[in-house]
């Protein structure tokens, strides 16, 4: 199987504390088989941590890890998806 990033950018926006950035990627996959690779944003149950991995199955905790926090007992700080599930804010 033949595949990988063809081309990755970071693109910035904004100034200030209203500066924020977004991950653009171009990926090429040549293969007759079907995949479920991509983005994922997940909790460990256990541990209370939150993840982003890139690359990764939906089925299995494995891929390219980039991002942990664990800031669960604090509730202004780290990655959060609001209740309505229409904003991603993240607090440093």
């Amino acid at each position: 199987m033949n595949y990988g990033v063809d081309q990755c950018y970071v693109i910035y926006f904004g100034t200030g504390v209203d500066r924020y950035s977004e991950l653009w990627a171009r990926l090429f996959c040549f293969t007759n088989r079907i995949f479920y690779y991509g983005l994922r944003i997940g909790t460990s149950p256990t541990q209370g941590n939150g993840e982003i991995y890139l690359g990764v199955d939906s089925s299995q905790n494995y891929g390219i890890q980039a991002n942990q926090c664990a800031d669960n007992d604090n509730a202004s700080r780290g990655l959060v998806i609001s209740d309505d599930g229409n904003t991603l804010t993240f607090n440093g």
